[in-house]
């Protein structure tokens, strides 16, 4: 791996500004290449307009792309707050000198010049940032040791709270100590590779030279003060938690060091390489290549054929079937007519729902067109098929409805908080202050129920085990039963919490739309209706987990708190989060809009008009799911239009006429 692309990957996110800037320097030295061909060839030309951007051009960019990692960073927080109150200027020049005349000697003396004006301003800034780095490190140090000392005057409940906390607090300064050493150690290999590489375009012989006037002039070079810094910290680590057994102490700083590293590289990593990903995805790719040999991969010929076969079954049988119904003479042969056909749709499309013959979305958008072909609509009196045309504009608007509306609003939701790490914070803040297993389980259980009624019954999962794998993964082998124990409780909860409002799933959303007209049921009535119900469902699966796995008898492993800095963005989205729910909730709001969607439209509005979601954020909502949802709407319009549920349910009523409520329930 290239050491730009190192240094991206293992900076601190929160530092970036205050790393030497690696492309920056090595631009400058692409200069003299330049300048040799143009010497060798007599015309210097400059083609960097030309250019697109190089994996060094674009670290800034995606560094400032990376979400703030999970540690609360002390007194990093206190430095770079006294640098930014200080006014630092840690921006360095990008001007680059060329050879402009036919001079070559001294255009590549004036590059000579920058390149090392700029490598010691790089040098001075990593100095400073260091230096302060290490003052107040030294600070915290001693202001633990102090505080050490008076927990032991404390007794009971708080006197065990009290070191927890410490405990907490030592991990945290341990693994700062360590990102300090590693961001000195990065930044001295930087200035090592950057120098050999001028020294190999240059064909001089700088490097050594450079590196000891380095060593000689900047503390970050050798940073022996603070590995001593370090293992003073391991040594009264033991002696608070360990009786003065430095090596146990060691050990179990290490591990958490070592699961708090896993945790921000699962997430830091993760975003960055799929952020990489998305860019170097766009690119042209030349006709037909990466294309499969199968000319219809998607296509399942085999559930296609079942699927056709049981319509044309049921299409053809249809008419004897519906003579045998009791009650089929009270109704107009044209309304028989459609009823027959709307329940051929409704095999046909299900069939196809449930073998993926071909993929589920096609499937939906293949329902207006089907409806309208097999005359699946009447007209209201039931005495005569719709016309075309009129057909086409129901079976289209019923795909657009308020529902979708209130899915795109969901999802818009969702991917808000996701984008500004809204979701990880609340998840991560509510998990450190858990102090043992049952209370970890119970509030996962939480949390996925409630993160299930806003981002989807799918996401949640997604979301709540991509923070609790990387903390799992420090368990010992014979806490395998704890890990099930907590994966089960999100998967439960995740499904509780999927009834929790209209929005929660796609299935929510078509129940609800097919209320419409009906029985009217607000955003309040479902959510009052739905929490007692989930939360006494959450309290059963809990006890029921509790005393199938034990987790009581395993130890937690220190969870890291997540410490996401709120800015101007953050507030918006909890505020119009805030206030979409707040309007859901309110009747007269709703009978003002006339639906939950058209309310739902309040975050999309502005999401998106303000940027804080691009359009590059609406490409990614998961159009797919949508799409089923406005199939699924749309086949219910049909069915209703047709009144296949009217004869279906009339005839069921009539055979039913005079039986015992037993027998109907018998029955049913």
């Amino acid at each position: 791996m290239k050491f730009s692309k190192q240094l991206l990957y293992n900076a601190v996110a929160e530092w970036r500004q205050y790393y030497m800037d690696y492309g920056g320097l090595k631009k400058i030295i692409s200069k003299f290449k330049k300048i040799q061909v143009a010497q060798q060839e007599g015309d210097e030309s400059d083609s960097d307009n030309a250019k697109p951007k190089t994996d060094d051009e674009a670290l800034p960019l995606l560094a400032s792309s990376v979400r703030s990692p999970v540690l609360n960073r002390t007194a990093s927080a206190q430095v770079l707050l006294d640098l930014e109150e200080a006014n630092l200027d840690t921006r360095v020049s990008s001007r680059m000198y060329g050879a402009t005349t036919d001079d070559f000697s001294d255009a590549i003396e004036k590059i000579e010049t920058t390149f090392f004006n700029q490598l010691e301003i790089n040098a001075q800034r990593v100095e400073g940032f260091y230096v302060r780095m290490e003052k107040e490190l030294e600070r915290i140090s001693n202001a633990l040791v102090r505080h050490a000392t008076s927990g032991s005057k404390k007794d009971g409940e708080d006197r065990t709270l009290f070191y927890t906390s410490l405990r907490r607090r030592y991990v945290e300064h341990y693994l700062e100590i360590a990102e300090v050493l590693n961001f000195a150690e990065l930044n001295k290999t930087g200035f090592e590779k950057i120098m050999k590489k001028h020294d190999k375009v240059t064909n001089l012989h700088c490097k050594d030279d450079k590196m000891r006037e380095l060593s000689g002039k900047y503390s970050f070079t050798h940073p022996g003060k603070l590995e001593a810094m370090k293992k003073s910290v391991e040594e009264e680590f033991a002696r608070c938690f360990w009786s003065g057994d430095v090596d146990h102490a060691k050990e179990e700083l290490r591990e958490s060091l070592r699961e708090l590293v896993i945790w921000e590289r699962n997430t830091i990593w993760r975003d960055m390489l799929q952020s990489e990903r998305r860019v170097n995805a766009v690119v042209a790719k030349k006709a037909g290549q990466g294309i499969k040999r199968y000319w219809m991969p998607s296509l399942k010929p085999v559930p296609v054929f079942v699927s056709v076969i049981m319509f044309l079954i049921v299409l053809l049988a249809s008419p004897a079937l519906f003579d045998l119904l009791p009650n089929i003479s009270h109704y107009h042969p044209a309304n028989v007519y459609a009823a027959q056909r709307s329940l051929s749709l409704v095999v046909l499309v299900s069939f196809l729902w449930a073998t993926e013959a071909v993929p589920l979305y096609v499937t939906a958008l293949a329902v207006p067109a089907l409806s309208v072909i097999l005359n699946v609509y009447v007209t209201e009196n039931g005495k005569r098929l719709m016309l075309s045309g009129d057909a086409a504009k129901l079976a289209v608007s019923a795909m657009c409805s308020s529902t979708i509306l209130l899915i795109i609003g969901g999802y818009s939701i969702a991917s808000a908080l996701s984008k500004y790490a809204l979701d990880k914070t609340v998840a991560m803040y509510v998990l450190a202050k858990a102090g043992q297993p049952s209370q970890v389980l119970l509030l996962l259980m939480l949390l996925a129920v409630f993160l299930s009624m806003w981002i989807s019954n799918v996401a949640t999962p997604v979301l709540l085990n991509s923070i609790m794998l990387p903390i799992v993964q420090g368990f010992s082998a014979h806490s395998l039963p704890f890990v099930k124990c907590l994966l089960l409780g999100i998967a439960l909860a995740s499904n509780i919490g999927g009834m929790g409002t209209p929005i929660a799933s796609p299935q929510n959303a078509i129940a609800l739309s097919a209320l419409e007209g009906m029985q009217q049921v607000s955003f309040l009535q479902w959510t009052a209706i739905s929490v007692p119900l989930m939360l006494l469902m959450v309290i059963l699966g809990h006890g029921l987990l509790m005393f199938w796995f034990r987790p009581g008898k395993f130890a937690l492993p220190i969870i890291p708190s997540h410490v996401e800095a709120f800015t101007a963005p953050h507030y918006l989205i909890l505020g119009t989060v805030a206030v979409t729910i707040s309007l859901w909730c309110w009747k007269p709001a709703v009978a003002i809009a006339g639906s939950e969607g058209i309310i739902a439209c309040l975050p999309i509005l502005v999401f998106y008009g303000s940027g804080l979601l691009s359009k590059e954020d609406f490409n990614n909502l998961p159009w797919n799911v949508i799409m089923l949802v406005a199939g699924g709407v749309s086949l219910g319009s049909a069915v209703e239009a047709s009144k296949l549920l009217r004869i279906v349910g009339g005839a069921i009523s009539q055979s039913m006429s005079g039986a015992s409520l037993w027998m109907v329930g018998f029955r049913g």
